[in-house]
């Protein structure tokens, strides 16, 4: 049976569009992780009817997951330069991290653009770790160009 090396990664967050800010609230991140255990991971959050965005990399897997009693769960359309546009897109907002979310803190600290190796400049090509960063890259898409969000008052968030 084949599991991957790379984490599983769950990002809770809340965006006040208004005011330029994001929330991440809660993270989950665990390595070996079966489509049934990341179900029953988001059952025991109470996050099983919430609109989750997944990497679309494995489209089984979301249809698994779905049918494993979490319905709003989609894969996220990826594309040329979607990457770049959406960190570009984070930039925008103050980013505010909960305390115990330590590996989204370790991302945030590591992330940075390249350095051209003759000219020492920067280069539009990211480096580090960015699981917890793509998990809030994709929670983002949802607000983009047509995207078709409903909106709700801030204060039905405590804001």
């Amino acid at each position: 049976m084949k599991v991957t090396n790379d984490p599983t990664t769950m990002i809770f967050s809340l965006a006040d569009m208004e005011n330029k800010k994001l929330y991440i609230v809660e993270e989950t991140w665990q390595k070996g992780l079966l489509n049934n255990e990341i179900a029953q991971i988001i059952h025991e959050k109470g996050y099983q009817k919430q609109f989750i965005l997944a990497d679309s990399a494995e489209p089984k897997a979301i249809e698994e997951i779905k049918g494993l009693g979490v319905p709003n769960i989609k894969g996220v359309k990826k594309g040329a330069g979607s990457i770049n546009n959406g960190i570009q897109f984070m930039k925008q907002f103050e980013i505010i991290i909960h305390p115990d979310c330590e590996h989204t803190i370790a991302e945030f600290k590591d992330y940075s653009y390249k350095k051209d190796k003759k000219t020492g400049a920067h280069i539009n090509q990211l480096t580090g770790a960015d699981h917890c960063i793509d998990a809030i890259r994709y929670s983002l898409t949802r607000f983009g160009k047509g995207a078709g969000v409903r909106f709700l008052d801030k204060s039905a968030f405590g804001l």
